[in-house]
Order: structure tokens, then C-alpha cells, then sequence
């Protein structure tokens, strides 16, 4: 990994000083004064935790996955018992539409979950895996 080094500022300001053929950017303080390059920090900004610019969301990717194999899934569900239903009942949903509610409220559960803070749900995991399974065996 490279460090990031700040140019310097060049300290002339008429083009018969100039060392090259760059002129100074208008606005450049003098070197050695309070906002030239050796009074700043040449080190990078840290961006650890962040994503970088144009790079996908890694929530939205898995999101997108999520939806793509259930849907999917829902349309294997469909194919696979389409005929069986229209020869009992005439409706070649009969058995797609509880699948379609649950991956419904399973989308709505996942958007609700996805805007929740990580570490409230780090605290309240094991009430809400261990709840329903003990109201479940009391009943």
C-alpha cells in the first residue's frame, strides 16, 4: 500500500520564478505559512467501515439474493403443483398463495430487520430465538 504524500505548493507567484511548467493554482498559500502543505497532515483520511465510491451495497446485494431465490422458489412451487391443484379445485394457485403470503411477510420482516442498529439486535437475539420456541412448547 502506497502513502499518500501531499504535492508541494509552489512558492512563486510570477511566471518568471517558475521552476517548471506548472503554474501555481490560484489561491496556493506560500510554504511555511499556516495553510501550506507542511502545516497539514499528509496522512490519508481513514476509510475503513465505509464503502468505497461506486462499489454496491452489501445489504442491497443480499437483499436482491434473497428475493431472486425465493421467487424462485415460489415459481418451483407453482410449476410443481399447478396441474394436481387445477384438477382438484379449477384454481392453479391453490397451493402458490401461501407461499407467495409468507415470502411477502418474510420480505416485510427482512426491510424492517435490514433498518434495526446490529447491536440492538445483538442484544434481544436470544429473546427472539429462544421466546417463540418456549411459548410453542407451553401451549
Amino acid at each position: 500500500m502506497r502513502d499518500f504524500v501531499a504535492a508541494p505548493s509552489v512558492a512563486a507567484t510570477s511566471p518568471s520564478s517558475w521552476s517548471g511548467s506548472v503554474a501555481p493554482a490560484v489561491g496556493d498559500p506560500a510554504p511555511g505559512s499556516a495553510g501550506s502543505a507542511a502545516g497539514r497532515s499528509t496522512e490519508r483520511p481513514r476509510t475503513e467501515g465505509r464503502p468505497q465510491a461506486g462499489a454496491p451495497r452489501s445489504g442491497l446485494v443480499i437483499a436482491v439474493a434473497v428475493t431472486a431465490l425465493a421467487a424462485v422458489g415460489i415459481l418451483m412451487v407453482y410449476s410443481a403443483s399447478a396441474i394436481e391443484a387445477y384438477a382438484n379445485s379449477r384454481n392453479t394457485f391453490q397451493m402458490v398463495v401461501p407461499q407467495i403470503a409468507a415470502g411477502l411477510a418474510g420480505l416485510a420482516t427482512m426491510i424492517v430487520l435490514a433498518r434495526i442498529d446490529y447491536r440492538y439486535l445483538r442484544k434481544v437475539s436470544l429473546v427472539m430465538a429462544v421466546g417463540p420456541w418456549c411459548c410453542w412448547c407451553s401451549s
